[in-house]
Order: C-alpha cells, then sequence, then structure tokens
C-alpha cells in the first residue's frame, strides 16, 4: 500500500499485492488491522492523511502505522490526528515544511487520551456525523447521475416534456437520431467567435473583472459575482474583449482533449467585464437559443465527442473558433429549449441545496471535533470538564 490510497477512513483493500515470499524477502512488515495510517509523503494533501486499516497489510516507506495498544481506541486516534492535519503538516521536516514527515517526528507527537469509555463516546459521537456525510455523497452523486441521464436524453429528444410530443417521428442526423420536428444548426451559424486577452502577469490582481478558465471550467453558468479575477487595462481594451449577458465561453486549451471546449454562459450583463486567452468567447448571432439552455446543450455526449474529435493536440489539447464553428447541435423550438432547462435548473437547484447541507455538516463536525477533542465538552456522565 503506498500514501495515495489514504483517500478513506477505512482501507479495505489495496491495490498492490505481495507473496509470503515476496514478504520473507523484503524489509517490509505485516500490518495487523485496525492500525492508524499516517501518509509521510506523497503528492497534493496525502502528507499528514490518516486512515485505520481494515485488513492485514503491507505499505511502502511513505505510510506510518500505529500500532493498537490497552491505552487507545484506534477511531478515537484517527479523529484526533485527522483534527490535526494541519499540524501534522506543520511538522514536516525540510525547509518552508516542504519535506516529509518521519517516525521521529510521529513518535514525538503528544496525544491527549480521555479514559477509553470516553475515546469510544467520542468516536461513536464523529462517526455518526461521518455517516450523515457519507449518506450525503451518495446522495449527491446520485442526483447528478440522474441529471447526466436526464440531459442526454432531453437534449437529444430521446425523452419528450409534456405537451412537446410531436408523434414518434424522428430523423437520422450527424449527431444521431433526433425528433422530426427538430433542427440541426452549427455553432457557427449561431455564434462568432473571439480568442481572449492576453496580458503580462504584472497586469492582474486589480482592476477590471475577467472571466478566467476556472470559471468557465467550473460552472455551466457564471454570474457577475462569481468573477474574482482582476485585470488593469485599457478602456479601448475593455471594449475589444467585453463580455455580455447570452455570450458562451469555451474552454480553449488543457494538458488533456477531456478538459477542452467545455462551455459555460454569462447569465447576467456585467459591467466593463473581459475574457482570458485561456477561453474562447462565443457572441450569439441571433436568438436561436435560450440563455438558460445554453448551460446544458454543449454537454451532451454526442457534443463533447464532436468538440474532442475536432481539437488539435501537440504539447496541449487546443480548439479554436473555426473547428468549434463546424460542430452541431441539435435544436427543439424555443419554448421546448426553454421547457428543458427549467427541469435541469430544478435539478441542479436540488443538488445545490445538497452540496450546501453536507457544507454545513462538515463545519458540525468541525466544531464537534474541537469541543470534543480538546475536552471542552464531555460525554461520559461524571467526566469534569
Amino acid at each position: 500500500m503506498n500514501s495515495g490510497e489514504l483517500h478513506q477512513k477505512f482501507v479495505n483493500e489495496v491495490e498492490g499485492k505481495i507473496t509470503q515470499e515476496g514478504l520473507r524477502n523484503s524489509s517490509t512488515k505485516l500490518i495487523p488491522k485496525k492500525c492508524v495510517l499516517v501518509g509521510l509523503a506523497g503528492q497534493g494533501k496525502t502528507r499528514g492523511t490518516v486512515a485505520i486499516n481494515l485488513v492485514e497489510l503491507c505499505t511502502n516507506q511513505s505510510i506510518a502505522a500505529i500500532f493498537p495498544s490497552p491505552e487507545h481506541v484506534p477511531e478515537y486516534l484517527y479523529y484526533n490526528l485527522e483534527f490535526r492535519y494541519d499540524e501534522l503538516r506543520s511538522f514536516s521536516s525540510g525547509e518552508g515544511g516542504r519535506g516529509g514527515l518521519n517516525l521521529a517526528i510521529i513518535e514525538s507527537i503528544l496525544v491527549p487520551l480521555p479514559e477509553k469509555p470516553e475515546q469510544r463516546a467520542i468516536a461513536a459521537a464523529l462517526s455518526d456525523v461521518d455517516a450523515l456525510i457519507a449518506a450525503l455523497d451518495r446522495l449527491i452523486a446520485k442526483k447528478r447521475d440522474n441529471k447526466q441521464a436526464a440531459m442526454q436524453e432531453l437534449l437529444t429528444g430521446k425523452r419528450r416534456l409534456p405537451g412537446f410530443v410531436c408523434g414518434n417521428r424522428s430523423k437520422q442526423t450527424d449527431v444521431g437520431t433526433i425528433p422530426a420536428d427538430w433542427d440541426i444548426i452549427t455553432l457557427g451559424d449561431l455564434f462568432t467567435f473571439k480568442n481572449g486577452l492576453n496580458k503580462g502577469k504584472e497586469h492582474f490582481g486589480y482592476g477590471t473583472p475577467i472571466v478566467n478558465y476556472m470559471d468557465v471550467y467550473k460552472r455551466s453558468g457564471i454570474h457577475a459575482a462569481d468573477i474574482n479575477g482582476r485585470v488593469s487595462l485599457s478602456k479601448q481594451e475593455i471594449k475589444t474583449y467585453e463580455v455580455h449577458k447570452g455570450d458562451v465561453f469555451f474552454t480553449r486549451t488543457s494538458e488533456t482533449t477531456d478538459e477542452i471546449g467545455i462551455a459555460s454562459v454569462m447569465l447576467d450583463d456585467p459591467k466593463d467585464t473581459v475574457f482570458s486567452g485561456f477561453v474562447l468567447r462565443a457572441r450569439p448571432r441571433n436568438d436561436y437559443l435560450d440563455d438558460q439552455f445554453k448551460k446544458y446543450c454543449f454537454s451532451t455526449n454526442e457534443v463533447r465527442r464532436a468538440i474532442v474529435s475536432k481539437s488539435s493536440y501537440t504539447t496541449r489539447a487546443l480548439t479554436n473558433g473555426h473547428l468549434l464553428s463546424i460542430v452541431t447541435i441539435p435544436l427543439p423550438s424555443i419554448h421546448e429549449q426553454h421547457a428543458i432547462a427549467t427541469v435541469l435548473s430544478d435539478m441542479d437547484a436540488e443538488i445545490a441545496a445538497l452540496e450546501t447541507r453536507r457544507q454545513k455538516t462538515l463545519a458540525l463536525k468541525q466544531g464537534m471535533m474541537q469541543e470534543l477533542l480538546t475536552g471542552r465538552i464531555r460525554l461520559v456522565k461524571g467526566a469534569e470538564a
């Protein structure tokens, strides 16, 4: 097992395997069940991450195992160290904390240990909150899958909403079979494309709002309040790269083709706002597309495949206005577009509400850890606060 696998509270299985002969001929040792595992090194946030193994396993040198003892409940120790994640990372060896943890550092960490009944009570209370978070994660994942399935059906006409069914007639197109009363249109007939602004880094951090790559990549619809980037520009530059309500932005370049051509629509009418050179602006030629419908219509499997297949790749994946202009999308009536967008927006709102609930539950857990793991609140009758 390596530190990259410490991503859940409990480790039930590991990717790598070792034979008994390999174990005998290596320096690694068999780790018994119910140890607290601590990531010593690794990419990203791995260093300082903790988990509990529910199976016997071996680890490489990037993980330390704290063996069970009569003094501690593994789940209590897990939560204590999870709560102290930032503190653990600050202990790292090396200049500026950029190195790794080591066994000497782990052994020197002081852990407050109440009596075992209280350790169990604290672990049980926090486990209940973890169970709620896990249930919310599963529900959010299910809702996202349901939305993706609904998008695929509604945006291709395989499923019609009440009031829009036009018999069983259909027609075959280059994006698949669509209803007979829908059209096929190229993005070039819907938009004019323009590359974004490029400026030296000394111009960023203040001035005019700018739509950046992550603004587009993270959300299908952008509001002015979402835009945090700023750039110092002349009035002429602002006019040249201005953003209007209804403009669609496509990610222009990335490390992989899966991340290019991701679309997001400007839902407000922002003042003096521009867009980055890492995205393309698609300005509507006409009113064929409902603004809310634009949040979804470029995300079907067929449209994504078309965008990716028409991209180029050298050292980075790239697309441009010419390549996007020849991509086609199915086009229902403006009234059906609005109805489809309303259904999908309602699903988005439901997912957002669940995500907000999850964030509040995480905050609740953090507050509980602060109180329970420092002894400010005691769960065992007769224990002194």
